[in-house]
């Protein structure tokens, strides 16, 4: 689980967004303030409100967020290339991807991103066929949550809006709108930053797990492991050489 359902019961409980030690693989009493982004976990809150800790219901949830990516799938086909069969296809493609059925069963924001990140892309493509303010800015809303689900979304972020900017006709229309989808997306993502800060008294904008994942993938122990189904190599004994550090420390 990764720690995001540890997430979503402590704000039930009223401990607040934290994630205790033990939840992870290193040593310590002090909980993890930002390990993970916070829109998975507070998706999860409303389900495990509703049906009490019920991961079927959450993957029932992943599911039909899943078969909506597909719909957005076909829409954004169709805008793209006004062809009904291309659209069909992209549609199709996407319901029956491997990745996209294998990642509804597990509690992880793989789902939810995916979902999350097509719908910004279809609002900028139907603002450039079909300009009107309401596009950008609901593209921009949705690039906030976005990255508050997976902050890799921040690292998108510019690309997008850089090819929405070449793609429209009016550069000065285009630069102001540019500018009100990027705005409205910081100020969705900016709370989180806002509220590290104060936890941490240092600038967090990614989550404090990032380093981990960024050393498990890149270290010589992970060419090993290439060919395995996991792909990575932890190879660290967290137990000796982290005891007492804090997450930002660790990261």
């Amino acid at each position: 689980t990764s720690g995001y359902d540890a997430y979503a019961v402590n704000l039930i409980e009223g401990r607040g967004y934290s994630m205790p030690r033990s939840v992870s693989c290193y040593p310590g009493d002090t909980p993890l303030y930002s390990w993970r982004e916070p829109g998975f976990s507070l998706i999860l809150v409303p389900v495990f409100r509703l049906f009490g800790e019920n991961y079927l219901a959450v993957k029932i949830l992943l599911a039909i967020l899943s078969s909506l990516t597909a719909v957005f799938t076909y829409l954004l086909g169709r805008d793209l290339f006004d062809s009904e069969p291309v659209a069909r296809l992209a549609a199709f493609g996407m319901a029956v991807l491997p990745e996209s059925i294998h990642w509804t069963g597990y509690l992880t924001p793989e789902s939810v991103t995916i979902f999350v990140l097509i719908m910004p892309v279809f609002f900028l493509v139907r603002g450039l066929r079909r300009p009107a303010p309401v596009n950008p800015a609901a593209a921009g809303l949705l690039l906030g949550v976005a990255a508050l689900t997976r902050a890799q979304a921040i690292v998108l972020m510019p690309f997008l809006l850089a090819a929405y900017f070449i793609g429209r006709r009016d550069p000065r229309r285009a630069g102001r709108e540019v500018f009100l989808a990027g705005g409205l997306a910081l100020l969705v993502f900016s709370p989180w930053v806002i509220r590290n800060y104060r936890i941490h008294k240092q600038l967090v904008v990614m989550p404090t797990v990032a380093g981990e994942v960024l050393y498990i993938a890149n270290n010589p122990g992970a060419v090993r492991m290439m060919k395995t189904p996991a792909g990575f190599f932890h190879g660290e004994e967290p137990e000796r050489r982290f005891i007492g550090r804090s997450e930002l420390e660790i990261s």
